[in-house]
Formats: C-alpha cells, structure tokens, sequence
C-alpha cells in the first residue's frame, strides 16, 4: 500500500461513525433535555440549559435587603433582591485549581415574587467558551453576588475559567455576599457544622430527600462521561437547584433577623449576635439581646453579656449605667474581679478618689487570694500581680 492509499484510508477511517463515549454522552443529553423540559443552546448541543420557577414571596414582600449588623459592616448600605443574582456550581473536582471544571452553573434572580433557576449542564470539556459569554453578558445586569462559600471557592473557581478562556471579566462593581459568613457569626455556636445542608435542615427545616452528598458529585460526573448513566447526574442537577432555592431563602431570613432579632429562639445563636453587637459597638442591638436572652435564663453568659454592655457604656462615658452594672457584678464568682478592677480604674482615674480605689484593689487581691487557697482557675494568672501593681501605685500616689 503506498502513501496515498494509507492516507486514503485513514481518511475513510475517521469519517466512520463510531459507536463511541461521546454518542453514549450526545444520546444521554437528550434524555436529561426531555426529562427536565430543557432546551440545546444549539443544534450541536454545545449545553444544556433547564429553567425552573420557584415561589419565593406568598404574597407581596418588600424587596429591599439590610444585612449591615449581620453582615460585620461589609455590607454597609440596602440594596434590592431584584439587583441580586444567587449561583452555586458543581465541579469536577473539589481542590481548585486550573484543572478543575464546572460542569454544573447554576444562577438564580427574582422576578414577579418567583426566583427563575436558570441551571447550565455542559457535558463534557471544551464547551465553556459560548456559555461564558453569555454568562458574562448576563452578569452585567446585576449588582450583587450571593453565594454560599462562593468567595473561597465558586467565584475564584468562574474567574479562573474565564481567564482560561480568554475572555474578559471585571467584577469590581460587583459586591459579593458570602451567606457562610453570615450563618457562621449566628450559629457557630449551636451547629456541628455551618454548612448549607445543616443549615437547611437546623434552621430552613428543609430536608431533601435522594440528594447526592456534594463529596461525590467529581465522581458522579466522571462515571456519566465514561457510561453516559444520567441517574447521578439527574441528582446533582436537583442537588444544584435547591442550593440556589436556599440561597434565596437564607438571605430573605437575615433581612428578617436584621430586623427582628427576637426571631432567633436558639440561645447560643443570640449569645454570638450579643458578642457581635458588642465588637461592632451597636449599643440598642445587644439591649435587645439581653432583654430576649433573659427570658431563657442562662446565669453564666448573661453575666457575659452584661460585661460587654457595661463596657459599652465605658467607651461612651455613661458613668452611670455603667458603674450600676459593675456593682451588680461584684457578686459573680466569674466576673467579680473584672467588675472591682473597673470600679478601681473609674475612682483612680475618673474621680480620682484614690482612697476609694484602693479599697477596691484591696478587695479584689483579698479575693484573689481566697481563690487561690481554694485552687479556683476562675480568675487570670496575672491578675494578683495587676492588683498588686495597682495598690503599689494607689498607696504612692496617697503618700
């Protein structure tokens, strides 16, 4: 056979049909476009893309979003849940990197009171070049990002591709809520974890049933490449769905929190928002904090609570309120000597009643002492010799 017949036939050879992976994938597509109603964004089915509505509002609700308190003061002013696109993605990989590929894009925004799902299916690689323009196109339409974990992974994972790409995309316009952060500074304290599906079923009161767990989602899509078995794949699209659906629903609930703290029946979640109020100095927050954590008593961190209030008042120089708070605390086997420490500092340094605040040192160094006789580890190592140093310093200036 000489050169031209060889070639000849390797070129007869690659126009043969091939019963191959890919016609196993093409027919599987097909399946997954008829039993989700969704439609090829082309003839030659570069995606699949399914839309789906979701009822987000029973009735007419107020769109406008406030998560400043919640939010740490990263999201300082409201913006409308109608500027705000919700995405969630599922890759071919769990640790990042240039090798990792979302074959699932999920994006949701509210229209007429329903979240619109509008989920992209590629099925296998080199078909992200068409849907990342339009994606990009869609992107500019809106003005804020609510993802669950999207700042650590999702989102740094999208620019990533784009980049591979070749294609451009600028997001500093865009501000970017991160709803894991949120939930972490609420229940951080009353959940084993904060991921979205504890927080579904702790606090949506959502449970999913057949759901695949995300850790087997690179798998599941690998074995439908190699078989074309759309059974897993028919779940990680649901799977995909419902994370947007609670995306929505998370953040409708912190507006509502921001707004009514009260809503909050868990104890520890109101004891970490008491501790936020207090590093963000939001003096009527953590009031209402006490006052709704009062009525499930909890001796130990109410006395927590009302250290940070008195504190509060100290940075404002509300003498007052805060000396009356203090002199309630001198009584706590826990707090009692932070509360004579302060009372000490106020008539040193405010009054300057030194004979005051050396009766108060020497109270607080008389009960040091006893709790060191007794072995009590409730008090700081340091604080004998704090005291110490104070009374040297009182006496000295006295003399």
């Amino acid at each position: 056979m000489d050169i031209k017949d060889k070639l000849a036939y390797y070129s007869a050879y690659r126009k043969k049909p091939k019963n191959s992976k890919s016609d196993n994938v093409y027919s599987s597509l097909q399946a997954l476009r008829d039993y989700f109603d969704g439609e090829f964004s082309e003839p030659s089915t570069s995606y699949l893309k399914i839309s789906r509505k979701f009822s987000l509002f029973k009735e007419q609700n107020d769109s406008t979003i406030a998560i400043p308190f919640l939010s740490a003061n990263k999201h300082k002013a409201a913006f409308n849940l109608k500027d705000c696109i919700f995405f969630d993605l599922e890759t071919n990989g769990l640790a990042g990197g240039a090798g990792t590929f979302a074959f699932l894009l999920g994006f949701g925004y509210v229209e007429d009171g329903d979240l619109i799902v509008n989920q992209y299916f590629l099925p296998d690689y080199g078909r992200e070049y068409s849907l990342y323009t339009q994606l990009l196109n869609m992107l500019n339409q809106y003005h804020t990002l609510i993802s669950y974990n999207g700042k650590s992974y999702d989102f740094p994972l999208f620019k990533t591709r784009l980049i591979l790409n070749h294609l451009p995309g600028e997001f500093n316009s865009l501000q970017h809520v991160d709803l894991l952060h949120i939930a972490r500074r609420i229940w951080k304290r009353s959940l084993p974890a904060c991921d979205l599906n504890s927080i579904e079923t702790y606090v949506l009161q959502k449970e999913r049933s057949e759901d695949i767990p995300g850790y087997l989602i690179p798998q599941a899509y690998m074995n439908f490449l190699q078989t074309g078995v759309i059974h897993d794949i028919i779940k990680i699209i649901e799977h995909n769905y419902h994370d947007i659906v609670s995306l929505a629903q998370l953040l409708l609930l912190f507006n509502r929190i921001e707004k009514e703290p009260n809503l909050l029946k868990d104890n520890q979640a109101l004891f970490s928002l008491a501790q936020l109020a207090y590093k963000q100095n939001h003096q009527a927050y953590l009031n209402r904090f006490i006052t709704e954590y009062e009525k499930h008593r909890d001796p130990n961190k109410t006395e927590q609570m009302l250290v940070w209030q008195s504190l509060l008042h100290k940075k404002r120089s509300e003498w007052v309120e805060a000396i009356s708070l203090w002199e309630n605390l001198i009584r706590s086997r826990k707090f009692g000597l932070f509360a004579l420490e302060e009372l000490a500092k106020y008539e040193e340094h405010v009054v300057k009643n030194y004979e005051r605040a050396l009766q108060l040192t020497t109270r607080a160094i008389h009960n040091v002492q006893t709790l060191n006789e007794l072995h009590s580890t409730v008090f700081q190592d340091d604080a004998l010799s704090r005291f110490l140093h104070r009374r040297r310093r009182l006496q000295g200036k006295l003399s």
